[in-house]
């Protein structure tokens, strides 16, 4: 399989990377190779769908089931690939006109297995590489719970990034906020080691290169919480001094880590 993914997508061709159905072109191949061949094989067979493989990149690390290069399908002048995860999949193309074809055959192709194309979450969208004067690039999008856009490297070349979707964000620090208070009459050794364990999960998929600054936001809002709701639970306040004091000192919480170097993969 390895072969046959180096004979599709490094084939000579020029061309500008459109987006079908919302995904990446060439970080996402490269990300396959590297991942998907190389460490995510059990005994020279994949993973079904519904397997997780929690400890890999979360750009594949989820469910990575497939891999299938679309010219089989679907006649396309570049390159093409289709990347399917569970129920969600990207489609990438060296050119526009390959990924208009393609969406407007892929209706048809589901609607032959009783499937449906969510209207609103499919769409087409320009992810090409930004011309070197550009200050950010024409388009972002999210997979995976990981939100894609073109950012530049401490050497100034335009990379692609990944940082935590809005909406994962927004849920992860909701599902914090809800323990906190739902559990504040616990023992506090008990509420550290939950909130330890739901921090530790959260940068084990998260924890990618580029995307600190999201995990450092959710380390801040458990503290936050955490003091807020434990103030709550006794006639007399809990100052915050007191609290870093008191229970931060015995209780320290996990600090962000990057799990993931995506370094080599988009570099």
């Amino acid at each position: 399989m390895q072969d046959g993914i180096k004979q599709r997508c490094h084939t000579p061709g020029a061309g500008r990377n459109f987006i079908g159905i919302d995904g990446a072109c060439d970080g996402v191949i490269d990300a396959v190779e590297r991942f998907a061949v190389a460490r995510l094989t059990d005994g020279g067979r994949f993973p079904p769908a519904g397997a997780v493989a929690p400890a890999h990149f979360p750009l594949l690390g989820q469910l990575p089931v497939e891999f299938l290069p679309v010219e089989d399908d679907i006649r396309v002048r570049g390159r093409a690939f289709l990347v399917r995860v569970a129920d969600d999949f990207v489609i990438g193309c060296d050119f526009e006109s390959d990924a208009r074809r393609i969406m407007e055959v892929l209706p048809k192709r589901m609607q032959k297995y009783g499937l449906t194309i969510h209207p609103t979450k499919t769409r087409l969208l320009n992810f090409s590489k930004p011309s070197r004067g550009a200050s950010k690039g024409a388009s972002t999008f999210d997979f995976l719970g990981l939100r894609h856009y073109w950012g530049k490297s401490r050497k100034g070349k335009w990379v692609v990034q990944r940082k935590t979707s809005p909406k994962r964000l927004r849920r992860a620090m909701r599902g914090i906020r809800n323990f906190c208070r739902e559990k504040r009459h616990a023992p506090v050794k008990w509420q550290h080691q939950k909130l330890c364990a739901k921090l530790r999960g959260h940068y084990n998929y998260f924890g990618v290169t580029g995307n600190y600054k999201s995990l450092q936001t959710v380390c801040d809002w458990a503290k936050r919480q955490w003091h807020k709701w434990l103030s709550r639970r006794g006639a007399k306040p809990l100052s915050w001094e007191r609290f870093q004091a008191s229970i931060l000192t015995t209780y320290r919480l996990l600090t962000p880590r990057v799990v993931h170097s995506t370094l080599a993969v988009v570099g």
